[in-house]
């Protein structure tokens, strides 16, 4: 049979095992810089986040302590503006007199005087408390002032009063200014106003909110601070250990607030300032940067894949090489040469290869030689031992017969029968081992047909069917696929197995173990077809178990030594295994494994074809 190329087929191979590759590194190296780019992803972040929520924090400590600092610089300015407008009444007498005489024409004076010292609220009053003047309500003159509450004297208090008719928060100054027997009680005043909360929060938010006696709820907020939801502050303040505290408004938005008491010295007052800090600048920011990165993700992805397009192309060279090698071994090419590419670890590795496989094929032809010069010294040494043992008795007979004629002519004829019968008799055994061993020889390669292998054990078993004394059991898996195999060559070595196994059972000692029996079972096992010859006799010694298959090592009296050495390589040019081995319950049992299909053929050193 002639060797096979790989030609077409391992092109094949080589194109799938390249695309194989060049995919797997591909994908590989993409999920690597995704994963990569991802944990980085989730650690930036993780960090960014981290660092945004203490900056955030430090912020809003930031907002709350400078709101609280602004309030007390306001309350310095009214302090200051009312020291300075009483300095200013002082040193001018006919202003005080005026206002003493209460001349209609104050009301003028009043609104000058505010603008002056720059205030947002202003009123002169008499000792009884009556409105000489009033700066930002004019129309106020010679009414009573007591509507504002009992203002300390020389101590600044917040209020929230009505100013034009409109709710406003102001920091109050009073001071009674005694000339003689008469008295004027100052009264200014500065608006905590919408710009006042603007420059303290600036792109944040801030919220003064004042809870009156029933509860209720009066707020002036910077411009950023009106979609806070006034009733969700109201539940922060209610708790005021609880902060900062984070606050969702209406339209998703979340707000960190923080929140402090201002003007506690006045009993009259409730008077919270409330700073927030918009939270979507976080969320934009996570969200800017998970963008990025899954963008940075996906870029670093795809030039990894073409990276590893490219390295794979490289590395694919030299493993199409190795690929080509294999091959071509297998094929039968002992000595292919690797195409010389240039100089690079992977190169090596084929050159590697190659050096490898040509100095394992030298190794394996010395051994080779070695064997075969020992196997034919091992054959000759047992092929004139068995020459030796029949010519031993045959040359006896024959110098037997010579001195009879010789000495006593009578006796001849009586002894020439006997002689001859002996002497055909040993000849008759040097024939037997003549032919065994030319068959052992001359055995053909196995000719591949599909096969019924239950009707081929069948066929093995009727052969043994009459033997007196053992019983032969079968048991065969349906349905059996056909297998690709040599029917009589497969026959034969059935026959040895079997035959030995009804040998064996007839060495056992009486009762040792039952009635002689041999089972033989088929069945698929890893997708080879499995043959398994079991008897209940005594077993392999550990001598017989590792030389049974060895050429002219027999047990028997009368054995060649050659049937199971035969047997052996019938199935190993198959493509198949075999082995002996214990049964766990006793007795021996030789399992015999063949491939489903014929194996690839390929040439031997010697010129032969061979299987595997």
């Amino acid at each position: 049979m002639a060797a096979l190329n790989p030609g077409k087929k391992g092109a094949v191979r080589e194109r799938a095992g390249r695309a194989r590759l060049i995919t797997r590194l591909a994908i590989e190296l993409f999920l690597l810089a995704v994963m990569i780019t991802a944990a980085c992803a989730w650690t930036a972040i993780a960090l960014v986040d981290d660092t945004f929520r203490r900056q955030v924090r430090d912020d809003l400590r930031g907002l709350i302590d400078g709101g609280e600092a602004a309030v007390g610089r306001q309350r310095d300015q009214v302090v200051q503006s009312v020291d300075n407008l009483v300095e200013y009444l002082q040193s001018e007498p006919g202003l005080l007199e005026r206002f003493f005489l209460g001349q209609p024409d104050l009301r003028a004076e009043g609104v000058r005087l505010m603008n002056m010292f720059q205030l947002s609220f202003l009123e002169i009053r008499d000792e009884e408390g009556i409105v000489l003047t009033s700066g930002h309500d004019p129309a106020r003159i010679r009414v009573p002032g007591a509507d504002l509450g009992e203002i300390p004297v020389d101590r600044s208090v917040l209020r929230r009063v009505r100013v034009n008719e409109e709710a406003a928060t102001l920091i109050f100054d009073r001071f009674d200014l005694q000339i003689g027997p008469r008295m004027l009680v100052v009264v200014g005043g500065k608006e905590l106003d919408r710009p006042f909360l603007e420059r303290i929060a600036g792109k944040d938010a801030a919220v003064l909110i004042e809870i009156g006696e029933g509860g209720e709820f009066e707020t002036t907020a910077s411009s950023n601070a009106e979609s806070l939801p006034p009733g969700d502050l109201r539940q922060r303040l209610a708790e005021p250990g609880n902060t900062p505290a984070r606050v969702t408004v209406s339209g998703g938005d979340s707000w960190l607030i923080d929140f402090r008491q201002v003007g506690d010295d006045d009993p009259e007052s409730d008077l919270w300032l409330v700073v927030a800090v918009n939270l979507a600048r976080m969320e934009e920011l996570r969200r800017q940067l998970t963008e990025a990165f899954l963008l940075l993700g996906i870029g670093v992805g795809l030039i990894s894949a073409v990276a590893g397009v490219w390295i794979a192309r490289r590395t694919a060279r030299p493993v199409r090489d190795l690929i080509a090698a294999f091959d071509a071994i297998a094929s039968g090419e002992a000595d292919y040469s690797f195409r010389t590419r240039a100089h690079d670890e992977m190169q090596e590795l084929v050159n590697s290869f190659s050096h490898l496989h040509r100095a394992l094929d030298d190794q394996r032809r010395r051994a080779m030689a070695t064997e075969r010069v020992a196997a034919w010294r091992e054959v000759a040494r047992h092929v004139a031992h068995e020459v030796k043992n029949p010519l031993a008795p045959i040359r006896l007979t024959v110098e037997n017969l010579l001195r009879v004629r010789s000495q006593a002519p009578e006796k001849f004829d009586s002894m020439f029968d006997e002689g001859m019968r002996t002497i055909l008799e040993e000849v008759q055994q040097l024939s037997r081992m003549v032919a065994e061993f030319a068959e052992f020889a001359r055995l053909p390669l196995p000719n591949h047909r599909p096969e019924d292998l239950e009707s081929l054990i069948d066929r093995v078993v009727e052969l043994y069917a009459s033997e007196p004394g053992v019983t032969i059991r079968k048991r065969i898996e349906p349905e059996l696929p056909r297998v690709e195999l040599d029917a009589d060559q497969v026959s034969r070595a059935l026959k040895n197995v079997l035959g030995n196994a009804i040998d064996a059972t007839r060495d056992a000692q009486p009762g040792e173990s039952g009635s002689p029996e041999v089972e033989i079972r088929a069945a698929i096992n890893d997708g080879m077809a499995q043959i398994v010859v079991a008897d209940n006799g005594p077993g392999f010694s550990q001598e017989a178990k590792r030389r049974l298959f060895e050429p002219y090592f027999t047990t028997k009296e009368h054995g060649t030594g050659l049937g199971m050495a035969l047997t052996y390589r019938i199935i190993i040019e198959h493509g198949g295994v075999i082995f002996a081995e214990n049964g766990p319950e006793g007795g021996a049992r030789v399992i015999v494994r063949l491939p489903l299909e014929a194996p690839p053929t390929h040439v031997t050193h010697d010129g032969e074809e061979a299987y595997g």
